[in-house]
């Protein structure tokens, strides 16, 4: 049950955070796909960031309970959902501008 209620939050936050990204920048329009897209590509960026964190983590040898530690894991989150999410918008929409 836990998994599923971290997998709503997380695309509620992402829906937030794909509102805020595709309204804001001037190079993307806010639409209903394009807000679809972004939360279905921020899911496997902010995996990959964090991921690609991982050492620094375990170089801590800090379990998770460490303030600076959890901030430091969740903002890798965010901005890994942010650029996982823009660029798997940004290729949507070439491939409409290529196929039109």
């Amino acid at each position: 049950m836990f998994p599923l209620i971290g997998f709503l939050i997380g695309c509620i936050g992402f829906t937030f955070l794909g509102i805020i990204a595709l309204k804001f920048l001037p190079s993307f329009r806010l639409t209903i796909v394009n807000l679809i897209v972004f939360v279905m590509g921020a899911f496997p960026g902010a995996l990959l960031l964090t991921m690609a964190f991982k050492p620094i983590y375990y170089a801590t040898n800090i379990e998770l309970t460490n303030n600076a530690l959890i901030c430091m894991m969740l903002s890798m989150m965010l901005l890994g959902g942010i650029i996982g999410g823009l660029c798997i918008v940004k290729i949507l929409e070439k491939i409409r501008k290529t196929t039109k």
